[in-house]
């Protein structure tokens, strides 16, 4: 048994005291006053001072002789006693991993609370798979000041294991498989698997090792370690206990490009024409700065396609600066390269492009 106290001496206390497993009652006694005398549990139920409340938790048996066995050549058979002790029992939940795989939050089956086995055909050959039960009730957790409140849950058996013997088929092909370049300098992988419990593989540019290996059930992945103009190659594969399977590969995949050879010129005394290449089918944005002035202003967002813009409105003899980049949403690619242009100081012939 335990006691805790909690306020200053002399005061009123509040003592909290856990006692585990009063016959089949996990005692939980709170709301002591400073002085007043302990509870006590008198044939299972509750005895206490006119000044402390109190209550039990009443617990779930644990299930009994569990046993898991491998039946035929796939069928797991997990068998117990159902134990009911002063409460009945709603259901059976069973939880399952497999291999060096995690247990899940949710049971893997719920059974009846009158059923005492359960037939697993869902097994994979040269695989080892675990099992752990517990019976459950419908009740939920008591209230504070509840008494004779049940558990909803019975504490958990050991685990139990089944190999499944032979030599697992090789996993799928990891099909299909979508690779995309972000203008937020990021790539979108995105594919299929449908071999339970087979992890998945990523290799780049030819390396004879992953760069990621993800755990089954996971079917996407970014690649956040690239660069602007630099295409990569993908190749992905799907391995089951160790066993790798067939690769499947990606053409090269890019980010998107800025724009490309952006050139600009006066074109009269207040206009300066601009011309680039568009590699992107998106918007463009095109920003100027006057003179020697460190910041940019946006002179214009152009619809997608749109490679040309006059910019009217400008001093005869200053020399403005301008640079471009594509937008899409709220991402966009890198900013082209720079290019000046002086209204009013027209080369001849004067072609948008070319100086």
């Amino acid at each position: 048994m335990k006691l805790f106290r909690m306020g200053a001496p002399g005061n009123d206390t509040t003592f909290y005291m856990y006692a585990p497993r009063v016959s089949n009652y996990d005692m939980v006694a709170f709301g002591f006053q400073h002085g007043a005398d302990s509870a006590t549990v008198v044939n299972n139920d509750f005895d206490a001072d006119a000044n402390a409340a109190a209550q039990l938790w009443e617990t779930i048996a644990t299930p009994n002789s569990f046993h898991v066995a491998l039946e035929g050549t796939t069928i797991a058979h997990v068998s117990w006693t159902k134990m009911v002790q002063g409460r009945s029992i709603d259901s059976t939940l069973i939880y399952r991993r497999v291999g060096g795989g995690s247990w899940g939050t949710n049971p893997y089956r719920s059974v009846h609370g009158n059923v005492e086995n359960f037939y697993d055909s869902s097994l994979a050959l040269g695989q080892t798979y675990y099992y752990f039960l517990r019976h459950a009730t419908g009740t939920g957790f008591p209230a504070v000041d509840a008494q004779d409140v049940v558990m909803p849950v019975s504490r958990s058996t050991y685990e139990d294991s089944v190999l499944v013997p032979g030599t697992p088929p090789p996993p799928s092909l990891p099909l299909p498989l979508a690779c995309e370049g972000n203008f937020d300098a990021t790539i979108d992988c995105n594919w299929q698997n449908t071999t339970v419990g087979a992890e998945t593989q990523i290799f780049r540019d030819g390396g004879g090792s992953p760069i990621a290996t993800l755990s089954a059930g996971v079917t996407t992945w970014t690649d956040q370690a690239v660069d602007s103009g630099v295409s990569y190659r993908y190749t992905f594969r799907h391995r089951l206990g160790g066993v790798p399977g067939d690769t499947v590969g990606t053409t090269g995949v890019a980010l998107p490009v800025p724009p490309e050879n952006l050139s600009c010129g006066g074109t009269s005394t207040s206009t300066a024409t601009c011309v680039w290449i568009n590699k992107e089918n998106t918007q463009t944005q095109v920003w100027r700065r006057r003179g020697n002035k460190p910041q940019y202003t946006l002179v214009a967002t152009l619809s997608a396609g749109v490679d040309q813009l006059d910019d009217s409105g400008l001093d005869e003899g200053v020399t403005y600066t301008y640079k471009t980049r594509h937008i899409s949403g709220s991402e966009y690619t890198a900013w082209s390269n720079t290019d000046e242009a002086t209204p009013g100081s027209i080369p001849e012939p004067y072609r948008p492009g070319k100086k």
